[in-house]
């Protein structure tokens, strides 16, 4: 019963999927939840929880990211991840919570965060598959 939701949520969570955008070779998920959004559903229902877990199920994702803007500038990201690197792309931002979900708050631009984003999780999905390639070797 408590997983039940009314049909226009339903329909959009599906334009919430229709919008989700690929980088880095598909390991990095994200979609945009603009202000609007925010207004018609936050009150009925988290946008974000909607599809976090459906972009973690993605078979090349790592990495999920949903970024809600605001009107004041704030702009923040709810991260899920496969691998445990959440906490070190939040941190990149500022933000913290655990290796498999974390978050973060700023003020910059999205098309900023976006590709700060995109950097900081290249950076944390290397760091991690060196540390993994360099644990195997010495084993």
């Amino acid at each position: 019963e408590f997983m039940k939701k009314p049909a226009d949520i339903l329909a959009y969570k599906g334009e919430l999927i229709e919008r989700i955008e690929y980088s880095l070779d598909g390991k990095l998920a994200t979609v945009h939840i603009p202000w609007e959004d925010i207004q018609e559903y936050s009150d009925r229902y988290n946008p974000s929880v909607l599809v976090l877990d459906e972009m973690r199920l993605v078979d090349t994702v790592e990495v999920a990211c949903a970024i809600k803007t605001y009107p004041d500038g704030k702009v923040t990201g709810k991260l899920r991840c496969n691998l445990p690197v959440a906490s070190q792309i939040a941190g990149y931002f500022g933000g913290g919570g655990h290796n498999y979900a974390a978050g973060f708050k700023v003020h910059e631009q999205y098309e900023t965060i976006m590709q700060e984003l995109i950097a900081a999780t290249d950076k944390a999905l290397k760091d991690y598959h060196d540390t993994q390639t360099a644990q195997h070797a010495i084993a």
